[in-house]
């Protein structure tokens, strides 16, 4: 099975003691958040979908393979999302 690279995370928030749901002298504690590979598949959605040739595709697929065009466009995205990181790897 090919593992999924995510990125890391991509906005990574630290938090410091006393803050809700944290028992006091804990120590600070990292939150994750959206990884690096969900934050560029987000990035490519918008354009994406809104290109009429890149739509046309998605349907065109869709019909073919019947799968959902929500669930192409998605996996689509993170076809781009994989080749950015990959592309961020070798630089």
């Amino acid at each position: 099975m090919k593992t999924i690279k995510s990125g890391g995370p991509a906005f990574p928030v630290r938090t410091e003691s006393g803050v809700q749901g944290r028992a006091s002298g804990e120590q600070p504690q990292q939150f994750p958040g959206m990884t690096l590979r969900d934050y560029f598949a987000a990035q490519v959605m918008p354009p994406m979908i809104m290109d009429g040739a890149a739509l046309d595709a998605i349907r065109s697929i869709s019909k073919r393979t019947g799968i959902d065009p929500f669930a192409a466009s998605a996996e689509a995205a993170y076809a781009y999302a994989d080749a950015m990181l990959a592309a961020r790897e070798a630089a």
